[in-house]
């Protein structure tokens, strides 16, 4: 296990690798619809992260559909030194926004992703912004020899969706509901 001994910035470095290597990908990949002002990825930090969930609070439904980001960056990120988050930004808008964390504590290091939500406004990132997320989670397990990436409390109406990308869906063990408690994606090493 290369990771049960790794530092916060050793942490960081790698997020940081990840961002940038899926920053090349975007580049590559063609969007629906606007191709003028393509989203970017960018990593949320302290100072991001009330304008960005400002953003997300001010579209319509978000109270109904949505994380409080601020919260979610509380607790996954700066009172973690294995957590992480990005959204998926264009000039003045959020289209997406995930968050998960570095899993050492477990029998095997693995990669979660928490939180995924994509804007209703962001039609053209529907499907992108879980090619993202699963781009991102994948880069970083593969980069720090992860063995899996876990999908944590998928949206039931998707398990489908996201058995496509390999994922493999898991129950409870200690509840007696069928919902699917996470998916796994095994990485290849």
């Amino acid at each position: 296990a290369r990771y049960n001994n790794v530092t916060p910035e050793e942490i960081a470095q790698s997020v940081i690798a990840t961002v940038e290597a899926v920053a090349q990908e975007l580049k590559r990949l063609e969007y629906p619809g606007d191709t003028n002002q393509p989203y970017q990825i960018e990593l949320v930090t302290g100072e991001s992260v009330h304008l960005l969930n400002a953003f997300v609070q001010s579209q319509p439904h978000a109270r109904r559909y949505g994380w409080d980001w601020g919260s979610l960056y509380r607790t996954h990120v700066r009172n973690s030194s294995s957590g992480w988050m990005y959204a998926l930004v264009k000039v003045g808008e959020v289209g997406s926004m995930c968050c998960g964390e570095i899993e050492l504590d477990l029998d095997e290091e693995i990669v979660t992703i928490e939180c995924l939500e994509r804007l209703p406004s962001a039609t053209e990132l529907r499907g992108l912004a879980t090619l993202v997320a699963d781009l991102f989670a994948t880069t970083l397990a593969e980069l720090i020899e992860a063995k899996a990436v876990w999908l944590i409390n998928p949206d039931p109406a998707l398990v489908d969706f996201y058995v496509g990308f390999g994922y493999t869906p898991h129950t409870d063990e200690e509840s007696a509901s069928d919902r699917v408690a996470y998916m796994r994606k095994e990485i290849a090493q």
